[in-house]
């Protein structure tokens, strides 16, 4: 009861949230507002782009293909059982299931749970797979925005420099950069047998459900850091695919700006998407709904733009995820498993196995 009742406040304070974005920008009192731009396009019949709205859907399912391949690269990484069309047949079901499907079940742990029931090696290596595959994508957020920042603040690019709203953005991507990095070029130093003994601590640290887990989770995330060639792979697909999430996200902007609304630069995106990202991810908000939103805003607001286009670009930027998860209503139907998992994933449980050791596969599989 308690459960439903925190996924019920979770969604009452994202629309909550998303209410008070769209009341407050519908008519600011300085600039256009959501208002406007509904009145221009959809009241006046003022021309809308899309051709423009059509690249951003082309750029949302290439950017989708491009995870789901890297996600395929970091499973069989662990020797995991999961050919390329069935990584793409999970990947397809669980973006319908975290898109449309209501409740808290993300579609991460709805694929995982079904690739370890596939895989004879068991939970803990395919939940590790779907967390190291989020954790390389926001390293390289930090990456793209750390070192697009740096180039601008070289060529006095930067609004403010760094003691602006936008520099205060590199500086925080240098640093938690920064961190990531030193933390994984520490983890390469340490000694299998120093590995080994912080498994065993966790074990004892824990509960003994718990504790196993966090050891398995553990080792295979060590087993990523002995395949330096595996993580530089997946960093470089995950670079394109921001890129084209990038292209995406101008091309919905596009859609609406017009000389008294105009868009940021192309270059400036790179800098906004990854941070609105970033913001998209925090918890209580299914979905980022609201404090998307509400965070593109800002940023919009803060490379100059319009706040209002950058809440509209959010929305309809949503548009585009709704559309591209409806095309995958097909897979997540013909997919039997990934309807229970979503449905009940804490009754699905992997079957036992020694995940003691973990042997990567080579970087070549």
């Amino acid at each position: 009861m308690a459960s439903k009742l925190f996924h019920i406040f979770k969604y009452v304070l994202a629309f909550g949230l998303l209410s008070w974005v769209v009341v407050s920008h519908w008519n600011p009192g300085t600039g256009v507002g959501l208002k406007g731009i509904w009145q221009r396009h959809w009241v006046e019949g003022e021309a809308f782009g899309w051709s423009w709205f059509a690249g951003a859907v082309v750029c949302q399912v290439v950017a989708l293909f491009l995870t789901l391949v890297r996600w395929h690269g970091l499973v069989i990484a662990l020797n995991l059982v999961c050919p390329l069309r069935d990584a793409i047949r999970l990947g397809l079901a669980g973006f319908y299931a975290s898109v449309v499907l209501p409740g808290a079940v993300g579609g991460d742990l709805v694929k995982a749970t079904v690739l370890a029931r596939r895989s004879p090696l068991g939970k803990t290596r395919a939940v590790a797979s779907v967390i190291m595959d989020r954790l390389i994508a926001l390293t390289n957020l930090f990456l793209i925005v750390g070192l697009l920042g740096l180039i601008y603040w070289l060529n006095d690019g930067l609004m403010g420099g760094l003691d602006g709203k936008p520099g205060l953005v590199v500086k925080a991507a240098w640093i938690l950069g920064g961190a990531t990095f030193f933390g994984w070029w520490l983890l390469g130093w340490l000694p299998d047998v120093r590995v080994e003994k912080f498994a065993s601590r966790l074990r004892r640290w824990f509960p003994r459900g718990v504790g196993e887990a966090a050891a398995h989770f553990w080792l295979s995330v060590h087993a990523y850091r002995m395949q330096p060639w595996v993580v530089v792979r997946a960093l470089s697909i995950s670079w394109i695919g921001q890129t084209v999430m990038v292209l995406g996200f101008y091309c919905i902007t596009m859609t609406v700006s017009d000389e008294t609304t105009p868009a940021p630069a192309l270059s400036q995106m790179f800098l906004i998407l990854p941070v609105g990202l970033v913001i998209m991810a925090i918890p209580l908000f299914p979905g980022g709904a609201g404090i998307a939103e509400l965070g593109f805003g800002l940023l919009f607001g803060w490379f100059g733009a319009n706040e209002s286009l950058g809440v509209t670009a959010t929305l309809l930027n949503r548009l585009v995820v709704w559309l591209v998860a409806g095309c995958c209503f097909g897979v997540y139907m013909t997919s039997k498993d990934m309807k229970e998992a979503a449905k009940h994933p804490d009754s699905l449980t992997a079957p036992k196995s020694n995940l003691e050791s973990v042997e990567p596969a080579s970087v070549n599989s």
